[in-house]
């Protein structure tokens, strides 16, 4: 008899049938007894089943997808890795390819979605401005406070004149003794630009007793010039504002068109920043340089011929910064000219890596190529 208590493990067992392994299932149907390296013809269903059986043991128990990280890097020739001296002032073909690879990694997370629900902590508060907002969008980049990018609208009184007058309607005055002033009302258009808003002053005695002569050109542009960067310029007058930074739950906000958009008015303020080197306020700082970097992985693949016009511009703006520092690095630049926050030489190469890479642009190298050889 066997002593109660006493189990004997499988390993103890003297059964060692192929019929039976755990990972095929119990045999019910006879099968042949052949050699493994049995490669002719089945002759009946036994014969058949061997083989079956056979192939089957040696599958794989689990597969997997190769991990393109596991295979070693790829080691680039000598000339890659030590460029001509032609080349010497443009980034290595090394430093391109593993940038945009890890480039199209990081858009392909950005755009997969996850299971993680967030949960916007704003709530339907706004967090950034309009999209066609361009002025506000600088002062909300430059870190201001809510108050200044998302200002309150003003509403004016308007009181109906007569029912039956086909919806004619006049402003209420509030103010009658300074008719006889001049104002100046700036408003910002539907494009984004800032302009002097049409408020009937023809019809004040003072416009019509003073009219404009040809000689104040030049008075009324520098007039509009300093009206026109007030906006601009006000904070630095006030207090100094840290740059506001790209932040994952702005980013999720940000779609493909409104990318697009922002990244337009980068190349604007940044080709301002070219014409007016010596204004401060149109400094290309490192923290435009992350926001565009975050943009430019929001962007899709396919663009149109418009979109990747704008991007271009982008990337010639940056290109155009890189040799005007290159200039000036022989030449003594003033301190009030240069800061440490300023966009660097090494994020104006990132930028341009981006745009000519991700969407076909190479012909941009050449240019950057004959620029540099003449800095």
């Amino acid at each position: 008899m066997i002593a109660i208590g006493l189990k004997r493990k499988w390993e103890d067992t003297e059964y060692d049938s192929d019929d039976d392994e755990p990972s095929f299932g119990k045999q019910t149907l006879p099968v042949a007894n052949l050699p493994l390296d049995f490669d002719r013809e089945p002759e009946d269903g036994l014969q058949y089943l061997f083989m079956v059986r056979r192939d089957a043991r040696r599958l794989p128990h689990v597969t997997r997808v190769a991990n393109p990280y596991e295979l070693p890097e790829p080691v680039p020739p000598p000339d890659v890795v030590q460029p001509d001296s032609s080349h010497s002032n443009l980034p290595s073909e090394l430093w391109r390819s593993t940038f945009l690879r890890h480039f199209r990694n990081l858009r392909k997370n950005i755009a997969q979605p996850t299971i993680h629900v967030h949960i916007d902590p704003h709530g339907s508060r706004k967090v950034m401005p309009d999209k066609k907002e361009r002025d506000l969008w600088w002062t909300f980049l430059a870190g201001s406070p809510e108050l200044d990018w998302n200002p309150p609208k003003k509403t004016k009184k308007i009181s109906k004149k007569s029912r039956s007058s086909k919806f004619e309607v006049e402003y209420d005055i509030i103010d009658q003794q300074n008719c006889h002033e001049t104002h100046e009302t700036w408003r910002i258009n539907s494009e984004g630009d800032i302009e002097l808003a049409e408020d009937n002053l023809a019809d004040t005695p003072s416009s019509a007793a003073q009219p404009r002569s040809e000689d104040s050109g030049p008075m009324l542009a520098a007039t509009e010039f300093r009206n026109t960067s007030h906006l601009l310029t006000r904070l630095d007058l006030e207090q100094p504002c840290s740059p506001r930074e790209i932040t994952p739950s702005l980013l999720r906000k940000i779609d493909h068109n409104l990318s697009l958009h922002l990244l337009m008015y980068f190349a604007h303020w940044m080709n301002v920043h070219l014409q007016h080197p010596a204004e401060p306020t149109f400094a290309i700082l490192e923290s435009h340089a992350r926001w565009m970097f975050a943009l430019l992985a929001k962007v899709e693949d396919f663009i149109s011929a418009d979109d990747m016009s704008q991007l271009r511009s982008l990337a010639r703006a940056c290109l155009e910064l890189i040799v005007r520092r290159r200039r000036s690095e022989g030449a003594e630049v003033p301190d009030n000219l240069t800061s440490k926050f300023d966009m660097a030489e090494t994020s104006c190469w990132i930028i341009f890596t981006a745009v000519s890479g991700i969407w076909g642009q190479s012909d941009l190298w050449r240019d950057a190529e004959t620029l540099l050889a003449s800095a």
